[in-house]
């Protein structure tokens, strides 16, 4: 076989610029590199036809261009993209573009991501870990801080979620980052975030699983630590609207299990079926938004309205369980536990609610939707410092900005030369 003829085997994500040092810059070498180089473009790369017929499609149907095809975790698995996905111009036509899920950076190749994984990297998202049990950890990541890793976990949640809109305003944002461990860190599965600024309107704005972890019960585990967040808070929200069908599938779900759940124990604990309880007291004490209690046990068929309508015209609805139903729904959940399949425990749950404001971030003109003006304090303990890391305090209060006032400044001023004056006065008495 002559030197023309010689073979090189081509993996995908082969590094260009090791094998253009690897062969030297001969004429010989340099062919041998530029037949390398095109092999792998055509094994990686998506060809200008394909890219231009691609977007024309999207035109036509008005949406984004599957871009990248898929994703290739470190950690062995790939996922093929639902949705296109504005990568940076460098990855955008790659065919697949390769993601640590323990860090959250991009590569080009595998080559690139196996020597980013040898010289090492974060082992997990970077932020305070506020909750663990067995081999989930739940991470809680500030936007403002760490925008790099938020806005890439945005990247990828868009390629699964066709609503996702905001991806680059990352600042105004708590990011929940789920993660699964193992012997080399803490890998990405799933998130949510949620408003940063007091007070909160909404328990949270985005869910996403990976879809290679998906049925394993994750999400449900962040549907619940939201609400518990929201309990501690002392609100009864409800996530934004509208939700996705995956979302709202989960969501709904878990507010069946929540609501039958709390009427089983309630139940068990009296020795009786109560028959006097409202539905203000179960959004109480699930921390369901009312609207969503009355929903779910209206598609139930618990709400009873065959009584005629009082004076005002209003029909007063009773609620009539069936317990048979809560029992079953119960039992359910607990045959679920013994299978294995995680399940949230708030007892694990270590997070104190904060009350942090746009000023505390240096945003001293936002305006966030819901938002009011408030001191940083903890639930316990006010001179307990942020959990999601070093937090700016407030500037100055409204009494300090009017003391700054230029008018202000000119009665100080006016003040001290009164009583220069006098001083003068006096010594030249005593002279």
């Amino acid at each position: 076989m002559s030197d023309s003829d010689t073979e090189f085997p081509l993996q995908e994500g082969t590094d260009f610029l090791d094998l253009e040092q690897m062969l030297g810059a001969a004429p010989r070498s340099k062919k041998i590199f530029e037949d390398v180089t095109k092999a792998v473009s055509e094994m990686n790369d998506i060809s200008p036809e394909t890219l231009t017929k691609l977007e024309q499609t999207a035109k036509k149907e008005d949406e984004m261009a599957v871009l990248p095809e898929a994703i290739q975790l470190a950690s062995g698995t790939r996922i093929q993209s639902v949705y296109g996905s504005p990568f940076p111009s460098h990855l955008f036509k790659l065919k697949t573009v390769f993601v640590c899920d323990y860090c959250m950076q991009f590569f080009d190749g595998q080559h690139s991501l196996s020597r980013h994984r040898a010289k090492g990297c974060l082992k997990g998202p970077p932020g305070v870990e506020i909750y663990r049990k067995e081999h989930i950890s739940i991470f809680q990541v500030n936007g403002h801080l760490e925008k790099n890793y938020c806005h890439n976990v945005c990247l990828v949640s868009r390629l699964f979620l066709n609503s996702k809109t905001i991806i680059h305003q990352t600042e105004h944002f708590m990011f929940y980052v789920l993660t699964v461990c193992d012997e080399h860190g803490y890998k990405f599965a799933g998130y949510f975030s949620k408003e940063m600024y007091w007070p909160h309107s909404f328990t949270m704005l985005c869910l996403m699983v990976l879809p290679s972890y998906r049925s394993q019960g994750l999400g449900r585990i962040l549907i619940a630590l939201s609400y518990a967040m929201a309990r501690r808070e002392g609100k009864l929200n409800g996530p934004e609207t509208p939700l996705s069908a995956d979302g709202k599938f989960a969501h709904e779900q878990y507010w069946m299990w929540a609501i039958c759940n709390y009427l089983h124990e309630k139940s068990v604990f009296e020795k009786v079926h109560t028959h006097g309880i409202s539905l203000a007291e179960i959004s109480i004490a699930t921390g369901i938004n009312c609207h969503d209690v009355l929903r779910m046990v209206g598609e139930a068929g618990w709400l009873d309205l065959s009584d005629p309508p009082n004076e005002r015209g209003v029909h007063i609805p009773k609620l009539n369980f069936n317990w048979d139903f809560i029992s079953e729904t119960v039992n359910k959940e607990h045959l679920k536990c013994g299978t294995g399949k995680p399940q949230f425990d708030e007892s694990c749950l270590h997070w104190q609610v904060q009350k942090i404001t746009p000023e505390m971030n240096g945003f001293d003109n936002y305006e966030g939707k819901g938002q009011d003006i408030g001191d940083i304090e903890t639930e316990h303990n006010p001179s307990v410092p942020s959990a999601s890391g070093p937090v700016k305090l407030q500037g100055k209060t409204e009494e300090d900005k009017a003391e700054d006032s230029p008018r202000a400044i000119t009665k100080k001023f006016a003040k001290v030369v009164k009583k220069n004056k006098k001083k003068s006065k006096t010594t030249k008495r005593h002279m």
